[in-house]
């Protein structure tokens, strides 16, 4: 059985189940690699989800608020219940700009995040998983800055590629986001940490072991 992390993994094993394997949410390898971007100018910020407040959009919305000299760049399909206050809020933010629904068919995602320097995740909904947009911001060699909820601290590893919150509140947020505003040599750091750590994340690096199962299966006849 193959588990996208290894918190996953060890709740299988915990119920007596041991064939488990790592195979995380992983991303093909793109043509040309991209490298970090330093910046000296205005921070900018990247919410890259469903704009809904479990996903945290409307503590970005209030750090927006708190942080006028940050832009915070919007992409993501508008809740029905969030649409009416997202809209009216960022009415008001001159530093808030909604892209809409990124068409990832035509586009590259990697080549847009990369016009960014931090990504934000703060969420809070109960069916997070491994979200794929922590592991497309690493390969943008972006950071992240998640709330410390699911799975992100194992894809997101503090001060090293990103940071994770200790308390998922607008405070939390506005204090990790004037830090890395204030701190460019750790902002820098984070984006070669964030581009290092998507190495774990093509699946060449795991092919091998999933080869070597097969044929362990198929001498079994299973």
């Amino acid at each position: 059985m193959y588990f996208e992390t290894k918190g996953m993994a060890a709740q299988v094993e915990a119920v007596g189940l041991r064939n488990t394997r790592l195979f995380p949410n992983c991303r093909q390898r793109p043509e040309s690699p991209w490298f970090p971007k330093s910046n000296s100018g205005m921070l900018k910020v990247v919410f890259f989800s469903l704009v809904d407040d479990s996903k945290g959009a409307d503590l970005v919305l209030e750090a927006a608020y708190r942080t006028p000299g940050v832009e915070y760049h919007i992409y993501g399909s508008l809740s029905e219940r969030f649409e009416e206050k997202f809209r009216n809020t960022v009415s008001g933010l001159s530093n808030v700009i909604y892209h809409g629904v990124f068409n990832a068919v035509e586009c590259d995602v990697y080549a847009e995040l990369h016009n960014y320097d931090v990504h934000v995740l703060p969420t809070r909904w109960r069916g997070e998983g491994v979200p794929g947009i922590l592991v497309e911001s690493k390969i943008a060699a972006v950071p992240s800055v998640v709330s410390d909820f699911g799975f992100n601290a194992e894809i997101v590893e503090n001060d090293v590629s990103g940071v994770v919150l200790r308390e998922n509140t607008v405070d939390g947020l506005v204090e990790a986001i004037e830090m890395l505003d204030g701190n460019r040599t750790l902002l820098d750091s984070l984006k070669r940490g964030a581009k290092e750590s998507a190495e774990d994340f093509f699946p060449e690096r795991f092919l091998g072991q999933i080869l070597s199962d097969i044929h362990k299966w198929e001498e079994r006849g299973e």
